[in-house]
């Protein structure tokens, strides 16, 4: 069942001539996480302040539920959750306070406020940190506790931008295990450039680029899709793979490489169709070791390339 809708959504910033969102139409199913992506600058952060009431557009429409929205409307601006880039809180609070103060600020008597504290301390993960100050927090745990704040009013859809960009690998996964649960209870909007996070937990994706909605499918249809064949070669030292890389670049072929990890690369069909029987004298030519030489498709990383461009970073 389609949450939220938004029809030709428009935002064109005071003095400049260039629109930051253009046209935009989206659908949010219920009770799935979606990933919005694109570089920076794309429009990502403008589309969620436009959607949480934040900011108002230039033209367009936004429905929650078949309900029209507006930005000055309290009462459904209550109904979504949202956790921006960077959340700040105040450092000499515990969690536990914070919660019950946001619990407060919704209209939440003080006894109905702490069981809600418990509930979401637990839900994050935080129960056994629930008194200690918020400063002394990793920052995994300053996330989770700003998703848990976000979800103290119930929110029918959850707002997060860029959730994860700023944690180290195991901050980032306890925030992407929290936010793969969240769809049982609620729907997630989470604005993103990792690739990888978005396989891992979306369920739908849209891709944005310059202010304009360029794909929008799940995340196996879009791999479907925009996913060309390939070819990968696995080697028996990073050496070899490098040499090689080198090799099919100085003859014009584009190549996926982690000559410095699995000693791999990747080239397409069509490429190692023209210039295979060459590859392959060279690596006998080198004495390159070769360990295998597969069929795979591209990843979510190689297409979001392929549609914004390179030149995007």
């Amino acid at each position: 069942m389609t949450l939220l809708k938004v029809g030709n959504l428009s935002k064109t910033y005071r003095g400049e001539k260039k629109a930051s969102l253009e046209g935009l139409d989206l659908d949010i199913q219920e009770h799935q996480v979606f990933g919005f992506l694109g570089p920076n600058g794309a429009g990502k952060t403008t589309t969620i302040k436009i959607l949480t009431g934040l900011m108002s557009p230039s033209a367009g429409d936004i429905f929650l539920r078949g309900e029209k929205m507006n930005h000055r409307d309290k009462k459904l601006r209550s109904r979504l959750g949202y956790l921006g880039q960077e959340p700040r809180y105040y450092p000499w609070m515990t969690g536990e306070e914070l919660l019950i103060m946001v619990a407060g600020l919704f209209g939440q008597p003080p006894e109905q406020g702490k069981k809600r504290a418990a509930e979401l301390l637990e839900l994050t993960g935080l129960t056994e940190a629930r008194k200690k100050r918020v400063g002394a927090y990793s920052g995994g745990m300053v996330q989770r506790l700003g998703i848990a704040q976000a979800l103290v009013n119930r929110p029918e859809i959850l707002f997060l931008d860029e959730p994860v960009s700023a944690l180290d690998p195991l901050g980032r996964k306890e925030v992407l295990d929290l936010i793969g649960r969240l769809k049982e209870t609620t729907t997630v909007f989470m604005s993103t450039h990792i690739l990888a996070d978005v396989e891992r937990v979306c369920d739908r994706v849209g891709i944005l680029k310059e202010g304009s909605l360029i794909a929008l499918e799940t995340t196996e249809s879009l791999k479907e899709k925009y996913s060309p064949r390939r070819k990968e070669l696995v080697f028996d030292s990073g050496e070899g793979c490098r040499e090689v890389s080198s090799w099919l670049r100085t003859r014009g072929v584009p190549v996926l490489e982690d000559c410095n990890g699995t000693a791999a690369l990747s080239l397409g069909d069509d490429d190692y169709l023209r210039i295979g029987g060459d590859l392959l004298a060279f690596l006998a030519s080198g004495n390159i070791g070769l360990q295998s030489l597969t069929d795979s498709t591209a990843g979510l990383e190689e297409i979001f390339i392929n549609l914004v461009g390179a030149d995007h970073g």
